[in-house]
């Protein structure tokens, strides 16, 4: 049996160390407060002043492209039910709204059934989502950036505003001037592989009964070692026999570490003598998102059948630099058992009304430019024969399926070394 820490308790470093349990000693090490990362559901009132938990990380998934980690939940018993991806976009500036329901949230406005502008998004939009399946079948370079394919082939501002930038920043939680520097093969093939290249999508969204922590919790007992939170480590060192954690509370050797933090965290840990690992790990930059969970309906569309699960409010022009306003309609998205509307907005473009805001918290999320994405097949090479491995999001998309994969690879290099070290 090994000594392992995992340092780190998102959805990779929750999975990695409950796999680990099942034949080795695992140590949790978690600098906040909490357990789960990104997976972060609160408890408020609602005006019955009753109980109603909402996620505000970690929210919805799929079972065509979350495979593994509905099979770790179907491991912890762990039940889910239906959600939705719809999806709107409102500009204050120009008074223009629409939401993708058909046909109440694209008519909504209803000059919209008269405007040919608005007809010519639509049809923009469908020529736009054709080109990229046509393209995907010839391939692209991986040198062509959103901003490129956009050029290359003469897409209209108003697609471009309304439509692309608005949904690419709203997935990644990224600026429209961020969302510019996405690598188009990767977008496409994200963009496929969820049928979003379809207006209203096909996959069925689902979301964890209850919230998202119910996973966690069911984990939590299958750890074999201690779980430390409020503990925030500083330094890895990699000695002969050991290799040692260290931080202002903690100075522990072990057999093996697992990082299970953002890719700029693991850069601070790791010395010189990890210097492969470091370079690749510094590509990596982190976009900073204030979420409010509150229950101010200004951050919605102003007609109500335009609400979707995912609203996004247009920065004003020429601040396309700024992070970009997504409000969630929990509601919508979860099932909570209140007649109140809830929403979690991030990077509000207005202040939410105080005494309507319910909770704040700052996630931060990877940011998918070809410098760092060009890293990932060495990243998952830096692992193979090492008692110090890494795992993330930043290993393919930044979502919760990526780090839980990438957790599992984690595993099956360290096992693999751990066997050829004679330690079962």
């Amino acid at each position: 049996m090994a000594k392992i820490a995992v340092v780190g308790s998102g959805i990779s470093g929750i999975s990695s160390a409950y796999y680990l349990s099942k034949k080795h000693e695992v140590d949790i090490f978690e600098s906040s407060h909490r357990i789960g990362g990104h997976t972060h559901t609160v408890t408020v009132e609602d005006s019955n002043e009753r109980g109603v938990s909402i996620d505000t990380g970690f929210i919805v998934f799929n079972e065509k492209n979350y495979q593994g980690f509905i099979e770790f939940l179907k491991e912890l018993d762990v039940s889910y039910t239906d959600s939705d991806m719809s999806f709107s976009v409102k500009d204050d500036d120009n008074q223009f709204f629409f939401g993708s329901d058909f046909p109440k949230g694209l008519f909504a406005k209803k000059s919209h059934l008269i405007k040919p502008s608005f007809y010519k998004l639509l049809l923009g939009m469908h020529r736009f989502n054709n080109q990229c399946v046509s393209d995907s079948k010839t391939g692209m370079s991986d040198t062509v950036t959103l901003a490129d394919y956009i050029v290359l082939n003469k897409i209209s501002r108003n697609v471009v505003e309304n439509y692309i930038l608005p949904m690419t920043s709203a997935i990644w939680s990224v600026s429209f001037e961020q969302s510019l520097r996405f690598p188009m093969r990767s977008f496409i093939q994200f963009w496929m592989n969820h049928e979003l290249l379809e207006i209203g999508g096909g996959l069925q969204w689902k979301t964890i009964g209850g919230g998202s922590k119910n996973y966690i919790d069911k984990a939590m007992p299958f750890i074999s070692g201690k779980i430390f939170t409020n503990t925030k480590i500083q330094k890895i060192e990699q000695h002969n026999t050991s290799i040692r954690v260290l931080g202002e509370t903690v100075d522990s050797p072990y057999d093996a570490v697992i990082v299970a933090t953002h890719a700029d965290d693991a850069k601070k840990l790791i010395n010189t003598e990890f210097m492969l690992a470091y370079n690749l790990l510094d590509k990596w930059k982190y976009s900073i998102n204030h979420a409010y969970l509150h229950t101010d309906a200004r951050f919605m569309p102003p007609r109500k059948p335009a609400w979707c699960s995912w609203n996004l409010s247009k920065p004003p022009k020429g601040s396309f630099e700024k992070p970009t306003c997504v409000t969630y309609w929990m509601n919508r998205l979860q099932p909570l058992n209140t007649d109140d509307n809830f929403f979690l907005s991030l990077n509000p473009s207005v202040e939410v009304l105080p005494e309507k805001v319910k909770k704040k918290i700052t996630y931060t999320h990877p940011i998918m430019t070809k410098s760092a994405m060009d890293t990932q097949t060495a990243l998952k090479k830096i692992n193979e024969n090492e008692r110090v491995v890494f795992c993330g999001s930043y290993f393919g998309h930044g979502f919760h399926e990526d780090a839980f994969q990438s957790g599992m690879n984690a595993v099956n290099c360290l096992e693999n070394t751990l066997s050829d070290r004679g330690i079962k």
